[in-house]
């Protein structure tokens, strides 16, 4: 099997929901391929997606012996939150950002999981740091929520909104487009430039998302 056919493999039996072919590829990934990072870390996601977690961890803790990236170590360390490992999950998303300083997703789910242990004043720096993307800035790569519910100090910290729970990011309109809906994320800014959030009830920080069945036009003043 050459390493083109075992990703398209991967990729159908992820698109199936079936756990044992997975399971299976990736096996095929580890023994045939040990030193393709991209594929394990492929592999890694596509189990995590599919609930196996125990799979998933040693399956992107392979891809890191291979070498350190952020976004492996941020993905580990989701992994072991789902786990119930809290402070190794903090240990990855540490890690995650020693490799990538600034990276927002990363920060986000540090401040997350500091909080829950009671390490608020780290969890506020972290927060502050990934607040500048916060709630739903059209530059966050992926759509993160938190994997408790929180309190509306952490809410307010992580979200810039008491009642937000969630970080819209820029996978968001992928989902939409494949509905026949092309739009896109929009700052705040962009579609209401002037517009006083806090006069109108809305959170300045939060895009908009903008759809049609015609692709979506730029926004100008």
């Amino acid at each position: 099997m050459t390493l083109p056919e075992a990703i398209g493999i991967l990729r159908h039996a992820r698109d199936a929901g079936d756990l044992t072919a997975v399971e299976q590829i990736t096996a095929t990934l580890l023994t045939e391929f040990p030193s393709e990072q991209m594929p394990l870390h492929a592999a890694g996601n596509t189990l995590l997606a599919l609930g196996a977690l125990e799979r998933a961890g040693s399956t992107l803790e392979a891809a890191l012996a291979l070498a350190p990236r952020a976004e492996i170590w941020n993905d580990l360390g989701v992994v072991r939150q789902r786990r119930g490992d809290v402070l190794r999950a903090i240990d990855a998303y540490r890690a995650a950002l020693a490799e990538r300083p600034g990276f927002t997703e990363a920060a986000a789910n540090l401040a997350a999981a500091l909080f829950l242990t009671g390490a608020n004043a780290e969890a506020l720096v972290h927060a502050r740091a990934a607040e500048a993307n916060a709630p739903g800035a059209p530059g966050l790569t992926t759509t993160l929520a938190l994997m408790r519910p929180a309190n509306d100090r952490a809410a307010q910290l992580l979200f810039g909104d008491r009642r937000a729970r969630r970080l819209f990011g820029a996978d968001l309109p992928a989902a939409f487009e494949a509905a026949s809906l092309p739009g896109r994320a929009l700052a705040h800014a962009e579609v209401l430039p002037g517009v006083d959030g806090a006069t109108w009830g809305c959170n300045p920080r939060e895009p908009l998302f903008v759809y049609g069945r015609q692709r979506c036009p730029s926004f100008r003043s």
